[in-house]
This record gives C-alpha cells, structure tokens and sequence, in this order.
C-alpha cells in the first residue's frame, strides 16, 4: 500500500496544529517504525519538547528506536537548547551540518542548509514513512505557522509500481549517508563554543502566536490544547453570578476563568504566585468606548478579568449569560452578550472545532475561530 498526504497549515485561518498531526499520523501509521532520521534547517527546545511527546505518544517502539537528528547552526537560528534536549534522548544521536566549518565562520554559511524531513523505517526497511516540507522544528512550524508538507507511506504489500516508487526514493535519500558522516558530532565543548558564537536573534518561537506556550519553565496548561486557545478569535464564558467587589447592592466586574485562559488574551502560561499581575487589555463593550482593565491571577487559583463596569461602560449585568470576546487587535477585544439563539450558534462552532470546556463548579466556555 501507498498513500499520500498533502498537510496545509495556516493559523491566521484557522488551520493549525496541522503539520504536528501530520507527523504524528504518519509516526503511528504501523508499529514496526524503529529508525527515525530527521534533517531539519531549524530547531527550537520548545519545539523539540513539544515533537518528541507526539511521537512518544505515537510510537509504540519510541523509547528503543534509534534517533538520528541532523541539524543546522546557519546564523545561529538552532537553540542551544534543542540541540542538548535531542542529545539527551534514549538511543539518540544529534549532528551538525557543516558545524566545525560554521563554528570557524561566525555561524555565516557558504551553502545554507535547509531541508525538513523526517524518515520513518522499519527494521527490514518494508515499512517506510517519509514527509518533507516547509516547516522548521519549532512551536510556530509545527502548530500556527504558514506551513506545507507532503507525507508519504508505504507497507507492505506493495504492487510492483509502488515498490518501484520507493526504491527510488530510497536511492535518492543517500544523500543522508554522506551528509551525517560528514556533519560534525555534538558534545558540551562544542555547544559551548556554539553559545558563545550565537548573536541576539529573533526565535522563531517569538512569534506572538506561539510566545504565550513557548517557556521553557513550568506551564499552568500544554501545548495542547494551550495553542488553541492562545489562538482563537473568539472566547464565550458562562458567568452564573460575578462576585459582587463593586458593592453589595451592585452587580459584579470581576469574572473568573479556569487557570491558563490567560493565553487567549495574549499572556504567558508560565506558572504564576496568586495576586500576579499578568497586564492590560483593551475592552470594548458594544455600544461603548474602549476600556483598560486589568487582568490577574487570583487567591482562588483562577484566571482574573476586570470587566467594564456595569451600567456605565457595559451592560447593566454581566450575571447568568453568556460573554462572548472577540480579538480585534493584540490585547484588544470587542464584547457582547448572547442571546440564547447565539449562544447555542457559538457551542455548536466551538464543538466542531473540539474547544468546548467546564471549570470546576461547572460553567461551561469555548473557544472558536
């Protein structure tokens, strides 16, 4: 059998997560995958955590499989970190394409190298896994990115045209064998001497869509569904009835949110003490000018927002309804509240779209885009 499969990837429209389930279906597609090879331009230690639990949780012979990582250092875009990571596996070795040469040039290539593949084989080499394509080893490129790919399956029983087929690109995959012999090994002098080569550059792992999940230290909520949430237009939450901090006789601004939504409104996962501070937004309610509040985490262990003030910068009562946030700009976003024919539009789209959620004492929130 031989199948293939065209990956589009695009998270301004919607389309994310794509090349990471396309690796992660291709990883799982028979159990008999023992070699791995990947070559990538790129690397994070974001994106190398984030790869190796999909296919750790993919591959039934993860732990044992033998792991080549051949990686690019050109103008220092590889991390340090990722580099280390992926040493450190079981059965894991990790080379440097033209890495003694770039180390004696200031990390500036005479030949870019800039491939993105990843190699699945069998023991016997009848099962055969192979997808190339656009995106770097990172949270942007495997998750929000502008991405293509193509991946490409073969198992047994093969007709004699696809087994032809796959000897052809085995044979045009031996480029491998000279690349990795020739590709400098990794150890702590040469990681060394690469960090102290490395200029201030830009991650690609800084783009604001994958910033929020990109920390390397403890996070209140995952990758999954964390880059869903940081990246959906719109956030409906069910509110019952606000505490009333604006006076006993007045309806409540403070609305609390399940730990980590703090991602939707463009901040950090990173693990917080309570009465942290995250920042402003920008609030709009409809029919109203904008507003700064802040939001918090707070002593209950939830995410805090301080809505517009009732009766005078947004509707008279926030209490038993449904708010609905749309991202109209970083940090900015409009307000309204569903009627009840919306509100049952908004959890259909966030259904299809798998981001329907409760807290704890049972109110209900989605995301969609």
């Amino acid at each position: 059998m031989y199948r293939v499969d065209l990956i589009i990837q695009d998270g301004l429209v919607g389309y994310r997560s794509c090349i990471a389930e396309g690796i992660e279906r291709l990883a799982a597609a028979t159990a008999d995958f023992v070699n791995i090879r990947v070559a990538m331009a790129y690397a994070s230690g974001s994106g190398c955590r984030d790869l190796c639990q999909h296919l750790e949780s993919s591959m039934p012979r993860w732990a044992r499989a033998r792991k080549q990582w051949l990686l690019s250092i050109d103008f220092g875009r590889t991390e340090p970190d990722a580099i280390a990571l992926l040493g450190d596996l079981r059965n894991s070795e990790v080379r440097l394409a033209n890495g003694r040469a770039l180390l004696g040039r200031k990390l500036v290539p005479e030949c870019c190298f800039h491939p993105k593949t990843y190699v699945f084989e069998s023991k016997d080499s009848a099962s055969f896994g192979l997808l190339v394509g656009s995106a770097n080893l990172t949270l942007s490129g495997l998750h929000t990115g502008s991405e293509h790919a193509s991946a490409h399956l073969w198992l047994p029983e093969l007709t004699a045209e696809e087994n032809a087929e796959l000897v052809r690109v085995k044979d045009r995959l031996r480029w491998w064998d000279g690349a990795w012999a020739a590709a400098t090994r990794t150890d702590g002098v040469i990681i060394r001497e690469y960090v102290k080569l490395r200029s201030d550059v830009l991650p690609e792992d800084d783009a604001e869509s994958v910033r929020p999940l990109a920390s390397r230290g403890e996070r209140e909520i995952d990758v999954h569904p964390g880059l869903a949430w940081a990246n959906a237009r719109c956030l409906w939450v069910e509110t019952h009835q606000l505490y009333k901090n604006l006076g006993k006789n007045r309806p409540g601004n403070q609305l609390d949110l399940k730990r980590g939504t703090r991602v939707y409104f463009g901040f950090s996962a990173e693990v917080v003490p309570p009465k942290s501070i995250f920042g402003n937004l920008s609030l709009q309610f409809v029919g109203h000018p904008k507003v700064e509040r802040s939001a918090r985490f707070g002593n209950n262990s939830m995410d805090k927002i301080n809505l517009p003030i009732p009766g005078q910068e947004g509707p008279s009562s926030y209490d038993n309804s449904v708010i609905l946030f749309e991202r109209t700009g970083p940090r900015r976003f409009r307000m309204r509240l569903g009627n009840r024919s919306e509100r049952r539009a908004w959890r259909v789209r966030s259904e299809e779209q798998g981001l329907v959620f409760e807290m704890a004492g049972g109110r209900a929130f989605g995301f969609f885009s």
